[in-house]
């Protein structure tokens, strides 16, 4: 039945041949034609890979099709490294070149069983990394990020250095995604190491792109357009233009964030122009062009809008899948508003608000729903666009609070932490060995101080005891530096239920929400309130990041928006009166306080004044309770 197949796909092949216009082509497929049919087994195959890769990725040769021959017969004479390695390139041509990365799935799952069989590492590996792709492009992020830890294991065993780092990368960008921004620096960290170890500047380009994305998703823009303008730089030195083009889009996307049009649009037109320098295949125009036809229309630019719109229509009028209507939609639905054309303008908002719920992105389906309510709203439609506006709200407060806003102030301390604990182990080290050193010492100046104990016993104790205060002070500084460690392993507990169990309590209520489960939404709220309320409770975030008065300004703040007490407050800036350590002590001091107001003292109105007189700072804490 497999050579059958083969001779099928010669047939194919001079079939083709009728149709393809360009001379050369036409030559060696003749070519490879004949030495097919002349040849078998291992030369035949060789002779198939080399007409494979003349219509590699060649939609108008039906390439899948002659692929998938290919790696039958490739299979047939037992070659399953071979085998793999086509099965990889095929399954990037459904997630890139034709968009339907859903069969490179259903590719993966028909033939992994037999080719895991070879127990190639660095080819299973591969595998497992473009079946993630094909998941993350088919909007599963979960089994994406199950698959590239697959893959980051196998580059592991075979030592396949550049394997591992992608891995990393595209595990960090689905991480980024859903929320998991802790999991993601430390995937993107270990990527851009390995990158640098390899002087690998597309990657490394790549790894910092994805760095600047996490950090807009907190709101750090300033972090982001640093690490940005970094890679811009680099790009720019290396001529690397799809590079340049991706970072540009990105700053304009930032800018959007920001409000500023104006900027957004002259990001756009970079990318646009950087673009030009790239191949088709590459190409990323159609996304530029739809995001400069929003911008201008939101500016005021109409006209430049509807040709924007028009260039993209001309580019991608043979296309008709989900991404295309999704960026018909998103583009139409934003010309109808500028329009006037209200009614239209909530008819393709609502299919693009379906298209970003299908895709799971929790930041597209807010911005949906607002455009929606705003859209209503110009209608005089106030029902539907309160409700449009509550949802976004819901979603905004889900995915935008203090703590997730300020959440990378944790990340950015993880390999702090990591130093710190190295640097206590080599303390540890230090004083065993200063231990034994000092015993061998006190040894000798014993043995000497029996034959000489008259003249040396007063040597002997003041040696003694200068060691002791030695041993006390090296003992001192270990104990701070434990103290320390504990300290900082509080912090680490209260990352780890922030991060791990608190976006997932997230990720469960902003589901329910979806699904209107509002009972699920309730107790999954409260549950996520007290894993926030500990967390706080371990470590709070905001003291390295804000510093002590703006922390516990907000602090109270809190207690206020928590409960039904009345809170003053007149609080001077007391940052500068204040190390490390007494700024956490004086925080919970004030914390522990109004909690006890709040759980014992039965009262209506708080009072808090922090004041400085002279060197002192005079804190005064009152209520009017029974307390």
């Amino acid at each position: 039945m497999k050579r059958f197949l083969v001779f099928i796909l010669v047939g194919v092949f001079l079939q083709l041949n009728g149709q393809e216009k360009d001379t050369d082509i036409k030559v060696k497929i003749d070519f490879f034609n004949s030495k097919i049919q002349q040849t078998e087994k291992g030369e035949r195959l060789q002779w198939l890979d080399s007409l494979n890769r003349i219509v590699l990725d060649k939609t108008e040769f039906k390439y899948d099709s002659i692929a998938r021959v290919v790696i039958d017969y490739a299979i047939e004479l037992d070659s399953l490294v071979y085998a793999s390695r086509q099965v990889s390139d095929l399954i990037y041509y459904y997630n890139y070149v034709v968009g339907q990365p859903k069969d490179g799935v259903l590719l993966f799952d028909s033939y992994y069983s037999t080719l895991k069989k070879s127990e190639d590492n660095r080819s299973l590996g591969k595998l497992n990394l473009n079946a993630g792709e094909s998941y993350a492009e088919s909007n599963n992020t979960d089994k994406s990020i199950e698959y590239y830890k697959i893959a980051i294991e196998f580059g592991k065993t075979a030592q396949y250095e550049k394997l591992v780092a992608l891995g990393n990368l595209y595990l960090g960008q689905q991480q980024s995604n859903i929320g998991l921004f802790a999991e993601s620096s430390i995937s993107l960290k270990n990527a851009s190491q390995i990158f640098e170890k390899l002087k690998d500047t597309v990657n490394i380009l790549s790894a910092k792109n994805i760095l600047a994305i996490l950090y807009s998703k907190n709101a750090f823009y300033e972090a982001a357009k640093k690490e940005r303008d970094e890679a811009i730089a680099i790009a720019k030195k290396s001529k690397r233009a799809s590079s340049l083009t991706s970072l540009y889009y990105n700053a304009a996307e930032d800018a959007k964030r920001t409000g500023d049009l104006v900027q957004q649009i002259a990001y756009l037109k970079e990318a646009l122009k950087q673009n030009s320098y790239v191949i088709k295949r590459f190409s990323s125009k159609p996304v530029i062009l739809v995001a400069l036809t929003n911008a201008y229309a939101e500016n005021d630019s109409l006209t430049l809008a509807e040709i924007s719109f028009k260039e993209f229509e001309a580019i991608e009028k043979d296309n008709n899948n989900n991404k295309y209507k999704r960026y018909i939609s998103d583009a139409k639905k934003t010309i109808s508003f500028a329009k006037g054309n209200y009614k239209e303008a909530v008819k393709y908002g609502k299919l693009y608000l379906g298209f970003q719920k299908e895709r799971n992105k929790y930041e597209e389906v807010m911005m949906a729903e607002k455009f929606l309510s705003k859209a209503f709203g110009a209608m005089d439609n106030t029902g539907k666009r309160d409700e449009h506006l509550v949802r976004y709200y819901a979603i905004k407060d889900s995915i935008s609070s203090v703590q997730n806003v300020k959440s990378l102030a944790y990340y950015q301390t993880l390999y702090e932490t990591e130093k710190q604990g190295l640097k206590i182990k080599a303390q540890e080290s230090n004083i065993s060995l200063l231990a034994s050193e000092s015993e061998t010492k006190n040894q000798f100046m014993l043995f000497g101080g029996i034959s000489l104990l008259s003249v040396f016993l007063l040597i002997i104790v003041s040696k003694s005891r200068n060691s002791e205060k030695k041993e006390k002070k090296l003992q001192e500084k270990f104990s701070q530096g434990l103290l320390q460690s504990q300290e900082e392993e509080r912090t680490r507990i209260a990352r780890e239920l922030h991060d791990s169990v608190g976006q997932q309590l997230t990720l469960i209520k902003i589901k329910s929400q979806n699904i209107e489960e509002e009972e699920i939404t309730a107790l999954t709220n409260n549950a996520l309130e007290e894993v926030r309320s500990i967390s706080r409770g371990l470590y709070p975030p905001l003291l390295k990041e804000l510093g002590l008065t703006e922390s516990v300004k907000i602090l109270i703040n809190e207690y206020d928006a928590q409960t039904d007490l009345f809170f003053t407050m007149d609080i001077d800036t007391i940052d500068a009166y204040f190390t490390e350590n007494t700024t956490l002590n004086f925080y919970r001091l004030i914390q522990e306080c109004l909690t006890n107001i709040v759980k014992h003292a039965k009262a209506k109105s708080v009072t808090v004044s922090v004041n400085k007189e002279g060197n002192d700072i005079i804190t005064l804490i009152s209520d009017n309770g029974k307390g």
